[in-house]
């Protein structure tokens, strides 16, 4: 059975659909501690904050084919960094690109329940590191 209709089984994700992520991984692994020297009530960016900047970023990789699990993968990794209290950085830079996903995919009241969803999750782990 196919995953996606009139795409063969197997076939491969598209090089365009890579190329979005690699330089948010990059830069999310090269600017995640620079980004919390100056955040005195942040975390220090360890291995698990890493792995997390790395899901959020690999999730963009399915944003054509599967937008609503991109945007519930990477929502989940930025929640769960931002409540853990790590620094705020460049893990933030892969949400617009997520609801974007969503948005230019979907209908418009399916994308607005999606986005707002996103942006609630979001808020209440902001809010969780500062309780």
């Amino acid at each position: 059975m196919n995953a996606e209709p009139g795409r063969p089984e197997g076939e491969s994700i598209p090089v365009n659909d890579i190329w979005l992520s690699v330089p948010l991984l990059i830069i999310g692994f090269f600017g995640t501690r620079p980004a919390g020297q100056n955040q005195e009530l942040s975390r220090y960016a360890d291995h698990l904050a890493l792995a997390l900047v790395t899901l959020a970023a690999l999730s963009l990789v399915l944003r054509r084919r599967r937008p609503e699990a991109t945007l519930a993968v990477c929502g989940a990794a930025l929640a769960i960094y931002l409540a853990l209290g790590y620094p705020f950085g460049p893990i933030l830079f892969t949400a617009p690109f997520a609801v974007y996903a969503v948005a230019s995919r979907r209908p418009l009241r399916r994308s607005i329940v999606d986005a707002s969803i996103f942006y609630v999750v979001t808020l209440a782990a902001v809010m969780v590191r500062f309780v």
